[in-house]
C-alpha cells in the first residue's frame, strides 16, 4: 500500500511524534531498506528521529565552530591591528634613534675639536707657566744675591744651632768662642787660601807641615825649585856661579815665608830641609857649595862656602833634586 505524504497531518515540526499516526501502515521491503511490515512510529523512532537530531547536534557544532571562528578572525584582526600599531611606534623609534645617533655623531665631532682646542691651549698655558717659573727662578736668585749681606746678618740674631753648616759667602760679625773649634776631619779644610789670607793671627803654633825658613828677594828672571842662588844679578838675587856665596835654593812649601808681602818676589830657603839642584855625584853627609848655572856641587875639603849638607846619595852625574839641610 502506498500513501502520498499530502496525506500526512499537516506539521510545522518534524518529530518521531508528529510522524506517527493512529493506523500502521505497512512498507515493502523496497523501502528505504526496512524490514516489510516495520510501523511507520517504528521507522521514525529509530532511523529518522537519530539523524535528525545527529544532523541537528552537528549544525549547532558547527555553528559554535563558526562562533569560535569569528572570535578568532576577529582576535586576529585586534592582533594584526596592534602589532600594525606597534610596527609604526618601532619605526618611529628607529626613525628617533637614527636622529640620535647624528646627533652623537655630530657631538663626537665637536668634542675631538674641544679637546684638540683644549690641549693646545694646555700645551701654551704650560709653555707659559714655565717661562713664568724660570723668570720667577731668576728674580728670586737675584733678589737673594742682592739681600745676600742683610740676610747673612740676620744670623747672629738667630738662635744659634748645635751643628751649623754654612755654604758659599757667609758674612759674619765677631764671633767670640768659648770652647775650641774642631774640624771633624785631619789636614782637611783650610783657614784661608792662597788667594785670601787671614791677616794677624795670635795664637800658638805647635807643629808645621813643610820645613823650611824662607825670605822674598826680587830675582832677576823666574827659576824653578831648588835652584841655588847667589846676591848679584839686575836685581837682587840671580843664579849662583862657581866660586860665589850660595845663599840658598828656590823653596816650592816654606813653613814659614817673611817678607811675604813683596810683590814679585821669589820665595828663598834660608834655613831647613829642601830640595836642591845638585850636579854631579853626592854621597849622604857630603857639603855643598855654589856651582855653576845655579847647580850645587859638593865641596872641596875645608871649604869656607858650604850653604848646605846632602841628605841623600845619588850616583847621577847629571843635573838632579836631591834633600838637603840649608844651614
Amino acid at each position: 500500500m502506498a500513501i502520498k505524504f499530502s496525506q500526512l497531518p499537516q506539521i510545522s515540526t518534524i518529530s518521531s511524534t508528529s510522524l506517527i499516526p493512529l493506523v500502521e501502515i505497512g512498507i515493502s521491503s523496497n523501502v528505504l531498506g526496512v524490514v516489510t511490515g516495520t510501523t511507520l512510529n517504528t521507522f521514525v523512532s529509530t532511523t529518522v528521529s537519530p539523524s535528525i537530531l545527529s544532523l541537528q547536534t552537528q549544525i549547532n557544532s558547527t555553528n559554535s565552530n563558526a562562533a569560535n571562528l569569528t572570535t578568532s578572525v576577529n582576535s586576529l584582526i585586534s592582533g594584526q591591528a596592534a602589532a600594525s600599531s606597534q610596527i609604526g611606534t618601532l619605526q618611529s623609534q628607529v626613525g628617533a634613534l637614527q636622529t640620535n645617533t647624528a646627533s652623537i655623531g655630530g657631538n663626537v665631532t665637536t668634542l675631538f675639536s674641544y679637546v684638540a682646542g683644549a690641549n693646545a691651549a694646555i700645551v701654551t698655558a704650560n709653555t707659559s707657566m714655565k717661562n713664568y717659573v724660570d723668570a720667577s727662578d731668576t728674580a728670586i736668585t737675584n733678589a737673594w744675591t742682592a739681600n745676600a749681606a742683610s740676610q747673612q746678618s740676620q744670623i747672629a740674631l738667630r738662635a744659634p744651632l748645635a751643628s751649623p753648616t754654612f755654604t758659599g759667602t757667609v758674612v759674619l760679625p765677631t764671633v767670640t768662642a768659648g770652647g775650641s773649634i774642631i774640624p771633624n776631619a785631619n789636614v782637611t779644610y783650610n783657614l784661608g787660601s792662597a788667594a785670601g789670607w787671614w791677616n794677624t793671627i795670635y795664637g800658638k803654633a805647635v807643629q808645621a807641615q813643610y820645613a823650611d825658613l824662607a825670605e822674598m828677594y826680587l830675582a832677576d828672571a823666574e827659576y824653578p825649585v831648588g835652584t841655588v842662588l847667589m846676591i848679584g844679578g839686575e836685581k837682587e838675587v840671580t843664579a849662583c856661579q862657581f866660586g860665589s856665596r850660595a845663599i840658598g835654593p828656590v823653596s816650592e812649601f816654606p813653613s814659614y815665608l817673611m817678607n811675604s808681602e813683596l810683590a814679585g818676589g821669589t820665595k828663598v830657603a834660608l834655613k831647613g830641609r829642601v830640595p836642591v839642584k845638585v850636579v854631579g855625584t853626592v854621597k849622604k853627609g857630603q857639603n855643598l857649595i855654589a856651582g855653576n848655572n845655579g847647580c850645587a856641587t859638593v865641596s872641596v875639603y875645608h871649604s869656607t862656602e858650604v850653604f848646605a849638607i846632602a841628605l841623600e846619595s845619588s850616583d847621577d852625574t847629571g843635573e838632579k833634586l836631591i834633600e838637603a839641610l840649608v844651614l
